[in-house]
């Protein structure tokens, strides 16, 4: 799962450049991405909890989990990445 929740975090660093926040590099930290997005956007909030989720598992001693895996997911999901759990027919 750890793997899992590092992809999982770059996907939703990837979207949000798709939305236009930001252009990725890869010398960027992960707490300077989320220093880019202002206060009170709308996805600054689920980046903050990502960050904090990714940070923990990844540069932390703390074990990842499936829970920590599917609250990674249920986070992309709000940020507009879809997955097989949003059926094709709900609309965006």
């Amino acid at each position: 799962y750890r793997e899992a929740v590092r992809l999982a975090y770059w996907t939703g660093v990837y979207r949000l450049e798709e939305a236009g926040l930001w252009r990725a590099a890869e010398a960027r930290t992960p707490r300077e991405y989320l220093r880019l997005v202002p206060s009170g956007h709308p996805q600054r909030e689920l980046l903050a909890s990502l960050t904090a989720r990714f940070e923990r598992i990844w540069y932390g001693s703390e074990t990842a989990s499936a829970e920590d895996f599917q609250s990674t997911v249920t986070q992309l999901e709000k940020l507009g990445c879809p997955f097989p759990s949003i059926p094709a027919t709900e609309s965006c």
